[in-house]
């Protein structure tokens, strides 16, 4: 017993090695600037009317949802706007359209030339109810739908329609829509509409923008 006491003491007397000095560190980090884009672009469905709607009787179908992401870091906010594509092989209205090869006696695929066409601001998107959903870890206020009383997409192209506005300091990250209403969009159709031929339809082309800025 005197032995481990001894020990004991002599283990309790042994000094502690000095402290090493202090280690500062830092962490940094930067940000670097994204896009702004288009996660899954808008697009309009196909609005098919059921077989006892004819001329003069609205039609509607759902939008579809989209999703933007705003990667730019500058939080300047940003906006979609839209209008009828006068392009080339396009039509900024509602148009006679032959998707085959033959419909009846016009060529396809294409817009039958001097076909019959709806008149502008024939199609109505009506964002009412709708919002937008914070999606990939996003934060933050988002952007506002612009159309709750109604816009037409089949604008002409030198007036295009805005229909989502982010205001500065907001929609940073990304974004999707959702609660798009069954009849979100809707078509007049006048009771003057031309008959088509056998498989034949009316196609416009419309053109999506987004742009930095609200």
């Amino acid at each position: 017993m005197l032995f481990s006491a001894a020990a004991i003491s002599a283990a309790a007397a042994t000094p502690f090695p000095a402290s090493a000095p202090a280690s500062e560190d830092a962490v940094q980090f930067s940000v670097i600037s994204g896009s702004l884009g288009f996660g899954a672009s808008p697009g309009l469905p196909n609005i098919s009317p059921p077989v006892s709607n004819g001329p003069g009787q609205a039609i509607s179908a759902r939008m579809a949802n989209f999703e933007v992401s705003d990667a730019s870091g500058t939080g300047l906010g940003w906006s979609i706007s839209v209008s009828g594509d006068a392009g080339p092989g396009k039509s900024p209205v509602l148009k006679q359209y032959c998707p085959a090869p033959q419909c009846g006696d016009h060529a396809g695929p294409g817009f039958v030339a001097d076909g019959s066409t709806l008149p502008a601001d024939s199609l109505t998107l009506d964002s009412s109810g709708a919002t937008f959903m914070p999606v990939n870890g996003s934060s933050g206020p988002g952007p506002a739908h612009q159309c709750d009383a109604g816009c037409f997409v089949d604008a002409p192209p030198s007036s295009p329609t805005k229909v989502v506005a982010a205001a500065s300091g907001t929609g940073m990250g990304t974004f999707r829509t959702s609660g798009f209403s069954s009849s979100s969009l809707r078509l007049a159709a006048p009771i003057s509409t031309s008959r088509l031929q056998d498989g034949e339809l009316y196609r416009v082309d419309l053109s999506w923008t987004l742009n930095s800025g609200p």
